[in-house]
């Protein structure tokens, strides 16, 4: 069977990983072929607030990085 996309939703509503600001995270995880017979990966996260939030460079690297575990 050839395998032309898989795609992955994760949507924390509840739960320590949302800390005190966030009201939910949404991850989405797509692996799709390439010609060379491999795969790409493309992540989205998205982050629901009733806060007005800035988010630093390290925010955004553990938020990576927290992705990539929850999808492993």
């Amino acid at each position: 069977m050839e395998m032309l996309e898989v795609l992955s939703k994760l949507i924390f509503a509840q739960g320590d990983v949302l800390g005190e600001k966030l009201k939910s995270i949404k991850y989405e995880v797509k692996f799709v072929a390439d010609e060379h017979g491999g795969c790409i990966c493309k992540m989205l996260s998205e982050y629901y607030s009733d806060q007005e939030i800035e988010f630093k460079d390290e925010d955004i690297e553990f938020g990576k990085e927290r992705a990539q575990r929850c999808t492993k």
